[in-house]
């Protein structure tokens, strides 16, 4: 049981080769999130004209799902798209994108992405019986135009810690942060 995680009674934390790679996954996040919004510089200003548009039809984005026909072929974005993150029952619009990619009127609006990630996966327990969890994301594009929707894809996010502090109840990783990157480099249509 040589990577199983431990439970540590003094509550010190070590980064390890996980740790490492999370980092560098969220760099790698936080600089595409730059990149993109650097081509329009958009601002502020701009995501609240955004979110001023959009957010009245937030649950309606959300709901987009049902009625539509599920296709078995691989998820593209048609036209422009709106992201909503589903957490726990609340939906919010998320703004990863720059104006050639992201709606900013409901008028614009083509292509839906739904991101929940409720998700959790057991993937190991620690010394004292308690689980060590993954979270897990779930994607789904949503094509309004067409009516359909593609299988979801799942987006595992990083492990769990490998010690937790004395009688804590589980230990869970980080959320995957490479959504934007999955959702951007989808093809076009």
């Amino acid at each position: 049981m040589a990577n199983q995680p431990t439970t540590s009674k003094s509550g010190r934390k070590s980064i390890g080769c996980a740790g490492i790679l999370t980092l560098l996954t969220i760099a790698a996040f936080v600089g595409l999130i730059i990149i993109v919004n650097i081509q329009t510089a958009p601002g502020v200003e701009r995501d609240k004209k955004i979110r001023e548009q959009l957010e009245p039809y937030v649950n309606q984005y959300a709901s987009s799902i049902e009625g539509t026909k599920l296709v078995f072929e691989e998820p593209y974005i048609e036209g422009k798209l709106v992201v909503i993150r589903s957490k726990k029952g609340e939906s919010e619009l998320e703004l990863f994108f720059n104006d050639q990619l992201q709606a900013t009127t409901p008028d614009e609006v083509s292509t839906v992405v739904l991101v929940n990630c409720d998700d959790r996966r057991v993937v190991s327990k620690y010394e004292n019986g308690a689980k060590a969890y993954r979270v897990i994301c779930n994607v789904t594009v949503v094509n309004l135009i067409k009516q359909i929707r593609f299988p979801t894809k799942e987006l595992e996010g990083g492990d769990p810690p490998k010690s937790i502090i004395g009688d804590q109840e589980y230990g869970i990783g980080s959320e995957p942060t490479y959504q934007a990157f999955y959702i951007y480099k989808l093809p076009r249509k």
